[in-house]
């Protein structure tokens, strides 16, 4: 079966292409992760696998299913990245990523330095993306707002219901499709993101959206229905400025690694669309 065209990531690509100090960039190094992860008991447990990937700089991509064996990534090394679609769309994003992170691009609007443990910075993580929900909430002047969440963060959520936001959510995880959590929000399935994005004021999503190749239907149902859109992202952490200068969010809250889940310190940086 012929696999969609990821078009988000074609537009990434042609994006860096066109700019000269991302060419001829060779990728040195590969490291695979799986991630086994449960921060707190109202989180749920992430199964993941992560890439790590370094040229110039270094960029990092999650993604579902099997972990990429040693055949697939270690005939990358050494290789310059010549803007030709991979075999793996996930080597592919953190390649860019990499490239990106490189490159002198827009200036965040606002950054954060995380310490402590990972449990104390999933808390701190969740407080910042609901400070840019509450951000873009000022901005629309409504008495009641709606807001979404896609790629479930259940740390965040408990946040958006104490603040008394109306909060729904969708994920592609099977383990929390159906559940119902805080004895309120329903987690839907991602046939259900798009309705989920139109009835709501503001969306926030997962950078992995990139990877699972469901971003171009994300941004272009928010576009469609004036839906702001936050990208919290540690998959593609360094494509905030494609992200703000394309009009594909109005915040990006790029997080690269380490993130999070690693004890030490982590940086948050905050891109913020003023247009």
């Amino acid at each position: 079966m012929q696999k969609h065209k990821n078009l988000t990531l074609e537009k990434i690509r042609e994006w860096l292409h066109s700019i000269p100090e991302a060419n001829n960039q060779l990728i040195i190094g590969i490291w695979r992760i799986k991630c086994l992860f449960q921060p707190s008991k109202i989180e749920r447990f992430f199964r993941y696998n992560i890439l790590i990937i370094q040229t110039k700089g270094q960029g990092a991509c999650y993604y579902k299913g099997n972990i990429i064996e040693d055949l697939e990534t270690e005939k990358y090394i050494g290789q310059k990245y010549n803007f030709k679609p991979l075999e793996s769309s996930s080597v592919e994003i953190a390649v860019l990523d990499a490239i990106a992170d490189s490159l002198s691009l827009n200036k965040p609007s606002i950054k954060h330095a995380l310490k402590g443990n990972n449990i104390e910075k999933a808390n701190i993580r969740a407080e910042i993306i609901l400070n840019e929900v509450e951000h873009l909430a000022s901005l629309l002047g409504k008495e009641k707002v709606k807001v979404c969440n896609i790629g479930v963060v259940a740390t965040l959520l408990k946040l958006l219901l104490h603040k008394g936001y109306d909060v729904s959510a969708s994920d592609m995880d099977k383990n929390i499709i159906g559940t119902t959590i805080f004895n309120s929000i329903k987690i839907e399935d991602e046939n259900s993101t798009k309705c989920l994005i139109e009835k709501s004021d503001i969306a926030i999503v997962s950078g992995m959206v990139l990877s699972t190749n469901t971003f171009e239907s994300i941004h272009k149902q928010a576009r469609l229905n004036g839906t702001k859109l936050i990208i919290f992202a540690e998959t593609g952490a360094a494509f905030a400025s494609f992200y703000i200068n394309n009009n594909y969010a109005d915040v990006v809250v790029s997080e690269p690694f380490p993130f999070y889940t690693f004890n030490g310190t982590t940086e948050i940086k905050i891109y913020r669309n003023e247009i």
